[in-house]
């Protein structure tokens, strides 16, 4: 109810909402005065924090972000700091925590020019401060907004609004500058909805009905399913529970034996890499989050295709052949089909002998990075603004020329954009390594030297945090966990034994709390 007495109750279960107690906390300013929108939230510190929004009368233009804290939640009476106004506008969800622990907090100054504001704090909440805005141009779909951000995996921060239905925006700088606020594929009514990373490290989107589908306030629905394609044309889905176990969902089959599966940046359309046919294939994703038969194929006649990777702005895919085949293919991406074009020019120019695998992208940066297999190194390629590739720099990873028997596998990327890491392994070397490098200003690499590793260095994963990389080693059978230093050096810290042939891992884990 719209009234200028709006005010705000706190209270608690402790079995699991079977029954609620007493008021514990009552938020009523003075006269003329209300009390909207408010959201609790439990801090990196443990800290229960309690936000509202306050406006004069029941609308007054400007309003106001208030907060108070609590150091001790579980304790038997709740001691709350002084209020504080963080800032204007309301803000009706929780803070996201980025990789590099800043909080961000979203309002909205209701139906006005840059009206969803995006507030920072770099203190554990001590201070915010505002970081940047994004605008809805269109005055008749303008609303509440009630944004929400999540961090993606690149780093880039992507940010849901409520329009008439929903609309999304990118930010690469870390909350600083937003793209201009479009329409979202993804079909909704106008009402709330609610998009976290879990701490199973997925993304949880709820939503009235299915992706592809604008129905009522109804049909509420939640997606976070894992993929994975096998060499004999089997595909596989999974759900991902929020404790990290996964439930089987459906076994199909696909047009082609994937080596590489990736989503696109809506998580509407699965892209398929083929080492044996060489094939790249789009499939749509139906209501439940299921592959349906391929949107579009691509063959370059060429076959040890290795990866795929969709480009941060959701326009850009890129392949790169391994071997004989050495080759990078780019493409444009049309994000409401699926439909690809071949990229100018479609395949790039590289030096012989080059090999380039895996790839990934800068989180806040247009540069991208490829592991080189027969190279044994990285190369640094900066992002046009229509998509296309411009070589930087191909940095080797010995001083001595590549071996027979040497071959680099895998990439990965510290969340800050810091550090680079390649492993390389040794079939029938004493060389098994995972190669260090500093990516600096220009988006060109620095060779840091090498960290030694068990047997056949394979797949690399991340920590969300980015202070840990796990290496799998295929050989040895291990798993093995190094702490990052604040240089990029590698310190071992654990290993355990999980069976030989890993080829590839998935670290999952929170960012958000």
């Amino acid at each position: 109810m719209e009234s200028t007495r709006t005010y705000q109750l706190l209270t608690f279960s402790d079995n699991d909402g079977k029954s609620w107690s007493d008021a514990q906390l009552m938020i009523l300013p003075r006269r003329g005065v209300r009390a909207m929108s408010a959201s609790i939230w439990i801090d990196p510190q443990g800290r229960l924090w309690v936000f509202w929004g306050q406006a004069f009368g029941v609308q007054d233009g400007r309003y106001g972000i208030f907060a108070i804290v609590n150091d001790t939640p579980d304790a038997d009476e709740l001691q709350w700091s002084a209020p504080r106004r963080l800032g204007d506008g309301i803000m009706l969800n929780k803070p996201t925590v980025l990789s590099d622990g800043d909080w961000l907090l979203t309002s909205s100054v209701w139906k006005t020019d840059n009206s969803i504001k995006v507030y920072a704090s770099t203190d554990q909440g001590e201070s915010f401060s505002l970081r940047g805005t994004a605008n809805i141009a269109d005055p008749k779909t303008r609303g509440p907004d009630e944004p929400m951000i999540v961090e993606r995996k690149d780093g880039s921060l992507w940010m849901l609004v409520r329009v008439q239905g929903l609309a999304e925006t990118i930010s690469t700088d870390r909350g600083k500058t937003w793209a201009p606020v479009q329409r979202s594929s993804i079909k909704h009514c106008t009402a709330r909805f609610f998009v976290r990373r879990l701490m199973s490290g997925n993304l949880l989107l709820v939503k009235h009905g299915p992706l592809d589908q604008r129905v009522g306030r109804q049909q509420l629905t939640a997606y976070n399913l894992l993929y994975i394609g096998a060499k004999d044309c089997r595909g596989f889905v999974y759900a991902v529970n929020d404790d990290g176990k996964i439930e089987k969902v459906r076994e199909m089959p696909f047009n082609s034996g994937y080596c590489f599966l990736s989503l696109d940046r809506s998580g509407r359309y699965l892209l398929g890499a083929s080492y044996e046919s060489g094939n790249l294939d789009v499939y749509r994703l139906d209501a439940e989050g299921l592959p349906e038969e391929p949107v579009d194929s691509r063959n370059e006649k060429k076959t040890m295709a290795h990866s795929v990777g969709v480009s941060s702005d959701n326009r850009s895919v890129y392949v790169p052949y391994v071997k004989e085949e050495n080759a990078i293919y780019q493409y444009r991406f049309d994000p409401e089909t699926g439909k690809l074009s071949s990229g100018t020019p479609a395949n790039i120019e590289i030096p012989d002998a080059v090999g380039p695998r895996h790839l990934a992208f800068h989180p806040t940066k247009p540069y991208v990075y490829f592991s080189n297999e027969q190279q044994l190194g990285v190369s640094a390629y900066k992002i046009g603004s229509r998509g296309g590739l411009q070589q930087l720099q191909i940095c080797a990873a010995l001083k001595t020329p590549p071996a027979e028997g040497l071959a680099a596998s895998d990439i990965a990327i510290t969340p800050d954009g810091r550090f680079l890491y390649i492993p390389v392994r040794g079939f029938g070397k004493p060389l098994n390594a995972v190669f260090r490098y500093a990516i600096g200003e220009g988006g060109r690499l620095k060779s840091l030297g090498m960290t030694a590793t068990d047997s056949i260095p394979w797949a690399l994963g991340m920590s969300p945090h980015g202070d840990h990389l796990f290496v799998t080693s295929s050989k040895q059978g291990s798993l093995a966990a190094y702490a990052i230093d604040n240089k990029g050096g590698l310190k071992k810290e654990a290993s355990v034994k999980i069976g030989l042939r890993f080829w590839d891992i998935l670290v999952l884990g929170d960012t958000s709390e």
